[in-house]
């Protein structure tokens, strides 16, 4: 797996980051990416239960948690050997009021 790219996005008062990373070179069955994507946050393979949703072309993940004090929604894009992973992390206090502008960006990511 060779992560390719990576972009970031801070607010500027840093409470949070939208991350976005694409990795080429997949070699892990396509069953097996829900533990792939705990591997690239850092967590045990059980930890985290993905929503998955097939499409005709690629496969979408996305998954919301709550680790060290911090809101954590992970959407990815799985398609043949290529992953595309959108990371939202924000502190919990400013969650409630910055949820809905980190998703809205994160589901303005799509693909065809």
């Amino acid at each position: 797996m060779e992560e390719n790219s990576i972009v970031s996005i801070y607010p500027t008062e840093n409470y949070g980051t939208l991350s976005i990373v694409r990795y080429e070179n997949i070699t892990v069955p396509e069953n097996a990416t829900p533990a792939l994507l705990a591997e690239i946050q850092g967590l045990p393979p059980d930890a985290v239960n993905f929503l998955i949703m097939p499409k005709s072309t690629h496969t979408e993940y996305y998954q919301e948690y709550k680790r060290a004090n911090a809101q954590w929604v992970v959407k990815a894009f799985r398609q043949q050997e290529e992953l595309l992973v959108i990371t939202i992390h924000c502190n919990i206090p400013q969650w409630g009021e910055q949820r809905n502008a980190f998703l809205k960006t994160m589901h303005s990511f799509t693909l065809h």
